[in-house]
This record gives structure tokens, C-alpha cells and sequence, in this order.
């Protein structure tokens, strides 16, 4: 092992001895979720990049590197939610092709597709206690000195168009197996939500927040609203059974991503009828209509210059009906695609668009709202048949967080607790709801496995979003032991 090695390793003990002593749950919270995200030393994206041995330098998340900075970034992206979060609705019907003849997408690992990793924020007053600032300047002065390294020189690169490289996309759900996906789905729904099923997605969207009743589309948008404007009505329905808090399991998709590595392409897709019901997929994808490095490639990266037009065209070929965007106006013009412009052609090409812009390697900040948002995707458009396409600016980091909570919602994951004896006492429900953190644990790694042999060893990328993902299981699993709970005090089996 080399010394290089040993001193960042011993410089990211030292950090999270530091952590542990300043006694902040959160804190110690997020250093533990460390090592689940892509960014770590240890890794396999940088074992993948660096060799074995990993990074050269120990990964510090954001938050413990600028606590001053992250607050400004958080409290910014609060505001942009409140103004943001939004459902535009496409005003005209549309027939969205249950059978098409497109040709298959490409598939799991794109190493080419990910974006470069983010130069670091500059620097800002921090309140970072002093042990613990000290360790992290040790690890980021070691960082800087050996970044010399790592430097490599452009290679010429012809400019990356949308004719010459088709926006690359990662389709969640293999299509080979979504015939066989599509009848465990539905053979497992629960009857209150079978209605939503049966409605035509070509004669204008609806959604189905409360089971069995649906929203017409001229009310859907204030519904939506005054849902998430009441999110202890949403917690409460989740309780009492009147809302989706996830489809009961079926087939365990993490074994599924397990049996094709990164690289791997599935099977073509087939022609053949899937049948009068299939429910849609989760597709990943950068920014459409990206325009990056247009004075020339840097670090070996070429100029990307998209059409928006055209991508957009490529995902409503493939079937999908709703774009999640995961960027602020800032981002999306940064990147080419200003906010007036991309939602102009987004409603041109017939598509619906939701908007949940995040922060880049944040993750939401109002966790119910969130679960508000991917309950209303999953039965407006997936259990419908239609596909949904989420994107940051590389697909990776945002939208894989967004595509990993959507599994789960759909029950793609194994289940870990343990079933409650129907003859348990409350107190002891209660306590096995407490007492289900490797369970959660196990759901968590489950969930980044199978994003990132769809889409990318980059998925989930830092430990703010491994923490979300882990914060929404607990979430997802405590709203079960409640609903679990209440059945029981009614009577219910």
C-alpha cells in the first residue's frame, strides 16, 4: 500500500473521529452514509477510475467541507421549490404508442455518457469546529497537492451533436423482462387502484392522488397544489390506507440488474403486443439540448452541442409521456437550454413536465413533498403505461436518486423486515418499526445496485443523497408499520 494511500486513509479516520466528537447526530449521520456514495475514495466508480487502491483522496461531503455554504445552497433551493415544484400539463390529447417499432435503447454501464466531476465550490467562512476543520484541510491540502496527477491532456475530440451522438438513455426496467414485470405489477395492485389503470393516456392526463377517485385534468394542477400544500393529509391517508405509500412487492429487480453487469446490452426489444396493460418505464438521460465546452474540449472531454428538438423527439419515440426535470433556470441556461425555450419545446413535442429542481449533489428538502410528487408520477403515468424520463445534468447523481425511490415505490426491491405476528401487541409493532435499520440498510444498497448497473457506477453520487435515500426508506417503512398498526386496531387482517 502505498504512502499516498495510508495518509489519505488515516486522514479520513482522523475526520471522522472529529465528527463523532462534536456529538451532531446529522453529522455522524452523513459521514456513515459516506462510503455508500459514488464519490468516495473507496468506491467502485474510483476503484473503477484510480485502480484498486481508490482515489488518491479521501471524499469529504459537502455539508462537513462548507457547513456556511451548504445552508445557503439548502435554504436557496427551499425557495426554488415552493416557486418550482410543478406539474404543466400538455394542453392538447395525445396517443402515446403502446407498440413501437423505435429500436432498442442502449443499455446499462455508459461510462461516456457520465459527466466529469464538478470543480469544487470556491471557498467561504465556515463554522466547522476546529479539529474537525483542521483534519479536512489536511485532507483537501493532500487532495490539491496530488490533483497534478490525475490532470490529462485533451485529446482532439470532434464536437458531439444530437445527430451524431443520440442522447444516451438508461431505461430502469430491462425492456426484455417489462412484459414479465407488467403482469406481477398488476397481478399484485391493490383493486383501489386498478381503476387508474384501465383510463386511456391519449385522451389527456389525470391524476390519481386518493384512491379510486380520479382528478379530471382541468382540476388537476390545483389538486396537486392543495395536496402538497397539506402534507399531514397525505401522511394521515397514507395511514389509513386512502394513499399509495408503495406497490407490494413482485420481483425483485436488484436480481434482475445482477444478472446483466454494466456494458451488458438486454435483449432487442420485441414487437410483439405486450398485452391491454403494461405499466411504463423509468428512463435516465443528461440534459437534453446540453451545449458544454463549445470553445474546445477540456480535460480530454469533447464539445457537446445537442439539439433540444431532436432529443426531445428521441424520448417520444421511445414512449415516454412525462419529463421529470431536476434543474433550476439557472442550471438549465448554463447548460444551454434556457427555462423558456426548453419548456416551449417540451410542450411542442407533447410531453408533460414536471418540475423538482434539486440542487447539484443535494437531494429534496421536504421528503413528504417529494413522496407527494413520485406517488402522483407512478399513478398518473407508470401504472398507465407510460414511460417517464428524469434528467439532471448528466443523469447520474439527481435523477438516479429520483429513479432509486421510484423502485422502491414500485416494490422492484427484495423485501428485508420481518413480518409482525398478527397477534402482536401495538407496543411490540412499534418497536419492530424501530428496530428495522438493517433492514433499511440492506433496501438502500439494493436500490443504488440496481441504479447504477442500469445507468452508471456514478449514480448516487454523494452522501447527501445516499442519506435522503436512506432517510425515504425509514419513511416508506414507518408509514407501513403505522398502516400495519391501524389495520389491526380496526380488526383487520
Amino acid at each position: 500500500m502505498s504512502h499516498g494511500v495510508l495518509q489519505r486513509d488515516k486522514l479520513a479516520h482522523d475526520v471522522y473521529q472529529s465528527v463523532l466528537r462534536t456529538g451532531r447526530g446529522d453529522w455522524i449521520e452523513l459521514m456513515n452514509c459516506a462510503p455508500l456514495a459514488s464519490q468516495y475514495h473507496l468506491s467502485a466508480y474510483s476503484t473503477f477510475k484510480f485502480g484498486i487502491g481508490g482515489a488518491p483522496y479521501a471524499y469529504l461531503p459537502m455539508t462537513l467541507q462548507q457547513p456556511l455554504f451548504t445552508e445557503a445552497i439548502l435554504a436557496r433551493q427551499r425557495e426554488i421549490e415552493g416557486n418550482s415544484w410543478s406539474w404543466k400539463l400538455h394542453e392538447l390529447a395525445r396517443e402515446v404508442p403502446r407498440h413501437s417499432d423505435t429500436p432498442p435503447m442502449p443499455e446499462g454501464f455508459a461510462p461516456n455518457d457520465a459527466p466529469p466531476a464538478d470543480e469544487p465550490p470556491p471557498s467561504h467562512p465556515q463554522n466547522t469546529p476546529p479539529l474537525l476543520s483542521k483534519a479536512m484541510r489536511d485532507a483537501i491540502q493532500l487532495a490539491c497537492m496530488q490533483s497534478g496527477a490525475l490532470t490529462q491532456e485533451p485529446s482532439p475530440c470532434t464536437i458531439k451533436t444530437s445527430d451524431t451522438h443520440p442522447i444516451q438513455v438508461s431505461p430502469i426496467l430491462p425492456p426484455s423482462q417489462l412484459e414479465a414485470l407488467s403482469e406481477q405489477v398488476f397481478a399484485h395492485l391493490p383493486p383501489e387502484y386498478i381503476e387508474c389503470t384501465h383510463a386511456d393516456v391519449g385522451h389527456g392526463p389525470c391524476g390519481y392522488l386518493h384512491r379510486g377517485k380520479q382528478i379530471p385534468p382541468g382540476e388537476f394542477a390545483s389538486h396537486l397544489v392543495h395536496t402538497l400544500e397539506e402534507p399531514e393529509a397525505h401522511l394521515c391517508g397514507q395511514i389509513r390506507g386512502e394513499q399509495l405509500v408503495r406497490l407490494p412487492p413482485t420481483i425483485a429487480l436488484d436480481d434482475i440488474a445482477r444478472e446483466a453487469p454494466p456494458g451488458c446490452k438486454d435483449c432487442p426489444q420485441t414487437d410483439a403486443p405486450l398485452g391491454p396493460r403494461r405499466i411504463g418505464n423509468m428512463i435516465l438521460s443528461s440534459c437534453p439540448g446540453k451545449k458544454v465546452r463549445l470553445n474546445g474540449p477540456e480535460r480530454g472531454r469533447s464539445s457537446v452541442c445537442r439539439d433540444l428538438r431532436m432529443d426531445l423527439a428521441r424520448y417520444r419515440s421511445m414512449g415516454v409521456r412525462a419529463i421529470v426535470c431536476c434543474l433550476d433556470d439557472d442550471e438549465l441556461k448554463t447548460l444551454g437550454s434556457p427555462c423558456s425555450e426548453y419548456v416551449e419545446e417540451v410542450s411542442a413535442a407533447g410531453l408533460d413536465l414536471v418540475r423538482l429542481p434539486i440542487a447539484e449533489g443535494f437531494a429534496p428538502t421536504d421528503l413528504v413533498k417529494f413522496d407527494i410528487m413520485i406517488t402522483a408520477l407512478i399513478l398518473t403515468y407508470t401504472l398507465r403505461g407510460a414511460s417517464i424520463l428524469v434528467h439532471c445534468r448528466g443523469g447520474v447523481g439527481r435523477a438516479g436518486l429520483v429513479a432509486a425511490i421510484w423502485v422502491l415505490k414500485m416494490g422492484f426491491v427484495s423485501p428485508h423486515t420481518r413480518a409482525v405476528p398478527l397477534n402482536a401487541t401495538l407496543t411490540e409493532a412499534m418497536r419492530e418499526a424501530q428496530c428495522d435499520s438493517e433492514a433499511v440498510l440492506q433496501t438502500v444498497l439494493k436500490l443504488i445496485e440496481v441504479v447504477r448497473r442500469r445507468r452508471s457506477l456514478r449514480a448516487i453520487e454523494t452522501a447527501e443523497q445516499a442519506r435522503f435515500l436512506m432517510e425515504y426508506v425509514r419513511f416508506i417503512h414507518r408509514q407501513e408499520h403505522a398502516r400495519r398498526c391501524v389495520e389491526r386496531c380496526c380488526g383487520k387482517t
